[in-house]
């Protein structure tokens, strides 16, 4: 299957898509009911807040990871003075942690200056798409 078979796709084409990509060993993932098993209702006391404050706090520590990542060493120590425990994937991790902290705390608490100068890409030319995620996911589970 390719990306445009895809477009407007059925949670009925993605299984098709998934026993595809397991059968042409295309992931390499063990399969388990996980894959199989529709997910639980989504709890009525959801808070959107922390939902959004995970998905946001995702983009931003994306966002200030990535800010060192395509330095040398020399241009990040003139530009930010000693970075000790610097890795490769800083913004992988910086993510990770954003996302746990937008969790936790929620949308509310993170700096409105983070979100504002956030462009909110998923892909290079397609500023703001990430807030179109969360406003089309807050409109199917309100």
């Amino acid at each position: 299957m390719h990306h445009a078979e895809m477009v407007g796709a059925t949670m009925e084409d993605n299984q098709k898509l998934l026993d595809w990509l397991f059968a042409e060993r295309k992931i390499a993932l063990q399969r388990s009911d996980l894959f199989d098993t529709c997910p639980p209702a989504l709890p009525p006391d959801l808070s959107w807040d922390r939902v959004e404050g995970m998905l946001l706090g995702l983009a931003i520590g994306d966002s200030l990871g990535n800010t060192t990542e395509g330095q040398l060493p020399d241009e990040r120590n003139d530009d930010y003075g000693e970075i000790r425990d610097y890795l490769r994937d800083n913004d992988t991790i910086a993510a990770i942690v954003g996302a746990v902290v937008g969790a936790l705390h929620g949308c509310s608490r993170l700096p409105r200056r983070w979100i504002d100068g956030l462009p909110g890409r998923t892909a290079e030319a397609d500023d703001g798409r990430v807030f179109e995620l969360i406003a089309a996911a807050r409109a199917i589970w309100p």
